[in-house]
């Protein structure tokens, strides 16, 4: 797109309303000046490459050396440079007289980060003269909002007019300020390398609070199933409150996510969520697939949970197990496949990376939960919801918490590939090179949840149902 966009520019380029030739030779991805003389050939001299940095070795040899004058004539140019690996930084260093490196401060690892944090470096000299120099761009510096602000202070009427076109508008400033979460105004709009808590897709101290909840909840779920055993030996247990006056379904209604175990150590795992959070993990291998089916049923008719709100993993067998299960019960499960288009797909990377970013923003500590953790269990609000996650579950902790938040090129949340795939990208490493090897099978089933609990929600809402889903 990059090259496109200068091949475009030369083609169209005019002098005094006609076609100005640059004299330059040129392929997909090379222009260069035609050789003279005794030059050894066009790509001797003057020339200018467009490569992606894919293999180090493909990005050697480009040692020439200085002008006569001292000049330079070896010049990189990184761009997304956020991303770039340290080994090529070093081969450019090896052979380029001078190197640009343009941008977005997407993430506080890297030598693009070590770089623009060290700030300018001056040469030892006492000369003044720059080895390094760092420029940042904020958009409060288009010329469109500096002018703006300047055209408001002095009192004048209308709406200020767009006196850069092309560049950032004061309007669409306002408009992203307001709108783009925080992280990604200081990233994107201001410039601003993230907060350290800001690279992690579920930062400590979100877990921390969602454990504490989880906790409060465990607490309440101890007394309220002691009561309901209680009212079974005295055969009163058919009634739907204990004596202390709890619903021994009191955080309904529940959904159920289940990962598949795709074969290995992976494990299969089943993770009932309720009204205030993770109600029931249940981890096993699972060799003999019709095993998934009877858990699932005990699961589904243990909590009264609706059908609808059973989702499972369309890889490992999820697909076939959850047909099965449809055609013998006349149910319509939820299926779901990871790598399939997000249904937000400007926001999102793949379905993956949304269900994810649906569970970051369910487990963010809004003013609702940290209100909740201050308040006896027993007096959450009935209509009110959180997420907590058990406070004794180290695995499902570990599974949320090594995950990077990072985005592609276009903005999208994304995360790491799960398993290293023949001929993958080599150098980030994988989900499960982060856990020691294992798979994350207790979150995969958590953000499976989550989605057979909104969509329950959703169609609540849609179809007007005023009563709980019991089935």
């Amino acid at each position: 797109m990059l090259w496109g966009e200068i091949d475009h520019l030369l083609r169209t380029a005019k002098d005094n309303g006609d076609p100005y030739d640059f004299q330059l030779q040129r392929s997909q991805l090379r222009l260069w000046l035609p050789s003279q003389g005794r030059d050894r050939g066009p790509q001797r001299k003057f020339y200018t490459l467009g490569q992606v940095a894919a293999q180090v070795e493909s990005f050697q040899g480009h040692h020439l050396p200085t002008l006569d004058d001292g000049t330079g004539t070896v010049l990189f140019v990184f761009e997304e440079a956020s991303a770039l690996e340290t080994e090529f930084y070093e081969a450019a260093t090896s052979q380029a007289h001078r190197i640009l490196a343009i941008g977005n401060p997407l993430r506080s690892t890297g030598i693009f980060y070590e770089k623009c944090r060290a700030g300018d470096q001056r040469h030892p000299d006492g000369s003044g003269r720059l080895y390094r120099k760092v420029i940042h761009v904020s958009g409060e510096q288009s010329p469109n909002v500096l002018f703006a602000r300047s055209h408001i202070a002095a009192g004048r009427a209308g709406p200020p007019p767009v006196v850069a076109p092309g560049i950032l508008t004061y309007a669409d400033f306002q408009a992203r300020q307001a709108n783009l979460p925080c992280d990604k105004v200081r990233t994107r709009l201001l410039g601003l390398f993230p907060d350290e808590a800001d690279e992690r897709l579920f930062p400590s101290e979100w877990l921390d609070i969602a454990q504490k909840l989880g906790a409060e909840l465990q607490r309440l779920i101890a007394i309220v199933e002691a009561e309901r055993a209680a009212a079974n030996e005295r055969d009163d247990g058919g009634l739907p409150t204990s004596r202390s006056g709890i619903p021994y379904r009191f955080d309904h209604p529940y959904s159920i996510g289940i990962d598949v175990a795709s074969g290995g150590g992976d494990e299969t795992v089943w993770v009932v969520l309720g009204r205030y959070g993770v109600r029931e993990i249940v981890a096993k291998r699972t060799p003999d697939t019709s095993e998934i089916t009877g858990v699932t049923m005990r699961l589904t008719r243990k909590y009264h949970i609706w059908p609808g709100a059973v989702a499972f993993d369309a890889g490992g067998g999820g697909q076939q197990i959850a047909d099965n299960i449809s055609d013998r019960e006349r149910w319509d499960l939820r299926i779901v496949a990871f790598g399939e288009t997000a249904r937000k797909p400007a926001m999102y990377r793949n379905r993956r990376a949304e269900l994810y970013g649906e569970l970051r923003n369910a487990l963010e500590p809004k003013r609702l939960a940290r209100a909740m953790l201050k308040l006896p269990v027993e007096r959450w609000p009935p209509k009110k919801r959180c997420l907590s996650i058990p406070p004794d579950d180290a695995k499902l902790r570990e599974e949320l918490a090594v995950l990077p938040k990072s985005y592609d090129g276009d903005g999208r949340l994304r995360l790491p590939p799960k398993s290293r795939s023949p001929g993958g990208d080599r150098r980030e490493p994988t989900v499960r090179e982060l856990l020691g090897g294992r798979s994350p099978d207790r979150a995969d089933a958590l953000v499976l949840a989550l989605c057979g609990w909104d969509w329950m929600r959703a169609y609540v809402d849609a179809t007007r149902i005023t009563r709980p889903l019991i089935w």
